[in-house]
C-alpha cells in the first residue's frame, strides 16, 4: 500500500483501514457485575488484541471497552473483526455477564498520524459507523466494502444496508454489513441520523 510522506510538522498521511470496537451495554454490567465484569473484560481484551495483532494489525489505543486498530489491508481487517465477533461468540463468559456482545466497524482512508494516534475525518467515519451498529454486528464503509469484494474471507458476504446519515458528517455513507454463518444475521435499524 502506498504511504505518501508530508514532510511538514512530520506529519504522515496514510491509507489505513480503522477498526473500531465497542462492548454493548457494559455499564449496566459493570454497575450490577463489578466483579464478573473484571475477569470478563480483562478476558475480552486479551482476545481482541491477539486477534488483531495475528491480522497485522495494530491496537492503537483502547476506548473504554472497546479498541481503536489500524491495518495495511483492508482484507486483514475484515478478517480480524470477523475472527474476534467469533471468538467473542464461543467464549465461555462468567454466568452473571452472560455472552458479551460486540459492535465492529471498518473504514478505509488517509489520515494523520502523529506520537502514535491517528487524527482526521476518516478515523471519525470510522467510529462512526462502529456507531450505527448493536453488540455482534459487523458494518463496513463503502470504502472498504470496494476494497475486500473479491476478497472476503471464506463463507462471508456483504449485505446492502443502503446510504446512512452519520453523525457530524455532511456526505451520507454506503453501509454493509459483514455476514457469516457463525454471526448473527439479524438485528434491529440501524441507529442513523
Amino acid at each position: 500500500m502506498s504511504i505518501c510522506w508530508v514532510l511538514s510538522n512530520q506529519m504522515t498521511l496514510l491509507p489505513l483501514t480503522f477498526l473500531f470496537t465497542d462492548l454493548e451495554n457494559s455499564t449496566p454490567l459493570w454497575e450490577q457485575f463489578p466483579d464478573e465484569m473484571r475477569l470478563a473484560s480483562a478476558r475480552h481484551d486479551a482476545l481482541i488484541r491477539e486477534i488483531i495483532e495475528s491480522h497485522q494489525g495494530r491496537v492503537v489505543k483502547t476506548t473504554g471497552d472497546g479498541f481503536h486498530a489500524v491495518f495495511e489491508s483492508p482484507s486483514d481487517g475484515v478478517a480480524a473483526a470477523l475472527d474476534g465477533q467469533k471468538a467473542i461468540n464461543t467464549e465461555p463468559w462468567p454466568v452473571a455477564t452472560g455472552r458479551l456482545k460486540v459492535r465492529m466497524g471498518l473504514h478505509t482512508g488517509e489520515s494523520q498520524e502523529r506520537e502514535g494516534d491517528f487524527y482526521g475525518t476518516e478515523v471519525n467515519r470510522s467510529a462512526r459507523i462502529m456507531g450505527l451498529g448493536y453488540g455482534g454486528q459487523v458494518l463496513i464503509s463503502g470504502a472498504t466494502a470496494a476494497l475486500v469484494k473479491n476478497s472476503l474471507p471464506q463463507n462471508c458476504t456483504l449485505a446492502d444496508l443502503g446510504e446512512q446519515r452519520l453523525k457530524g458528517i455532511a456526505a451520507p455513507e454506503k453501509i454493509f454489513q459483514l455476514c457469516h454463518p457463525a454471526l448473527t444475521s439479524a438485528f434491529p435499524p440501524l441507529k442513523s441520523l
